[in-house]
């Protein structure tokens, strides 16, 4: 991918920032918007950050804006400053050079790097940011992380989780998503589920019991997981063979198939930040779709039984049915047979605002020129009353 975009959490109705990231060329500009038309913005940068090391993976820090987090080719995870008056760099190395395919940010200063296999070493480490940042930290010299973990399984993304900031969800490629809670001993459980799609990790904003990710780009598959229902591991840091014979491996609760052209591959995942439970999925030919994934419903009869046999308010951490209720095109690919358009127009990247622009959900998007916009998309079509009375016409127009 050429490009990245991410929309501030911290924005609001008087102050909207995000952060534009060229990969390519290395730079990364932290702007706030002053102008929008109903789909164009204008605005002003902020902070501008070039020349910066060669990257394959990036996090902007929620809790600290002046920091992001980017993995290198040689493995090492290093945290740049945004600051206008301070452009220092902090790396944490590893022993064994190989691929960094990603990082992220805890909300409480903690980032996780994610590594491609190395035999008998680990490829989860956990850095503890503030420690480092503090009056003695020091950018010389080989520190060894906070926590290590997965040992020689090649880690392909990372997320984690805002409102347990010491438990985060990875990938492990051609595996597991698992799940890793850090306040556990190293032998303690953690949890994951068996499979393929370990890529682009996506937690939904309004309800963190719900993860998505995708398969590499040879498929074109979606999976939802609800992390309550996860298979139990005795030994996290040991690999797949420490599981728990008691468990049960789980499947996702909801998976889409052929989401996009199988000739395509999936870029990016997103879960709204206004609306629970909409997944946006983006493919490498601008595609943009959303998916609204709706809980069935359950009687009142059935939320009290389950009360009343697991405990009072059990209810709320029981797994619970969900399906697709909507599936809405927000961009077409620039390769539609009738609708194309030129490949540069394309959206490369896109990220949820945490406004409500209308009851849809609204994106900030960029295109291949590297232009921002404001894209929402279409409510759902309004139902239609049939009788035995009314009339009923179809049409099919010939090739």
């Amino acid at each position: 991918m050429e490009s990245a975009i991410r929309w501030s959490p911290s924005s609001t109705a008087a102050e909207q920032r995000f952060l534009s990231v060229d990969v390519t060329g290395k730079a990364f500009r932290l702007c706030r918007i002053t102008g929008f038309d109903g789909r164009n913005i204008q605005h002003e940068v902020l902070s501008h950050l070039k020349d910066v090391p060669l990257f394959r993976a990036f996090d902007w820090s929620t809790s600290n804006e002046n920091l992001i987090a980017v993995g290198q080719s040689s493995g090492e995870a290093t945290i740049l400053r945004l600051d206008a008056d301070q452009k220092e760099s902090l790396s944490f190395p590893v022993r064994n050079q190989r691929y960094c395919n990603a990082v992220a940010f805890s909300a409480h200063g903690l980032v996780a790097s994610g590594l491609d296999r190395v035999r008998n070493d680990f490829c989860l480490n956990i850095w503890d940011v503030n420690q480092r940042l503090g009056p003695t930290g020091t950018t010389k010299g080989f520190h060894e992380p906070l926590r290590k973990l997965a040992s020689s399984e090649p880690i392909t993304s990372i997320k984690f989780f805002r409102d347990q900031p010491d438990t985060l969800v990875t990938g492990v490629k051609g595996q597991f998503v698992r799940i890793y809670d850090l306040r556990e001993g190293p032998g303690n459980p953690s949890l994951q589920f068996p499979t393929r799609c370990v890529h682009n990790l996506a937690i939904d904003w309004l309800d963190e019991n719900y993860i998505a990710s995708c398969a590499a780009s040879n498929e074109s598959t979606v999976c939802v997981w609800d992390k309550r229902v996860g298979a139990r591991l005795t030994s996290p840091s040991l690999g797949s063979s420490a599981t728990n014979s008691d468990s049960i491996q789980n499947s996702s609760v909801l998976q889409l198939k052929n989401v996009f052209d199988p000739k395509t591959s999936i870029w990016s995942l997103r879960f709204s930040k206004t609306n629970r439970g909409s997944l946006g999925a983006l493919s490498s030919n601008g595609h943009l779709k959303t998916f609204e994934i709706a809980k069935d419903h359950l009687s009142e009869e059935y939320r009290s039984s389950i009360d009343e046999t697991l405990g009072q308010g059990s209810f709320r951490n029981y797994p619970e049915p969900v399906h697709t209720k909507h599936i809405r095109d927000v961009a077409t690919p620039f390769d539609h047979p009738i609708r194309g358009y030129a490949e540069k127009d394309r959206v490369v990247a896109f990220d949820f605002l945490n406004l409500s622009l209308s009851s849809q959900p609204s994106a900030i998007a960029i295109d291949g020129n590297g232009i921002p916009q404001i894209i929402t998309g279409r409510p759902p079509c309004s139902p239609v009353a049939l009788s035995s009375q009314g009339t009923l016409a179809c049409g099919i127009s010939s090739p």
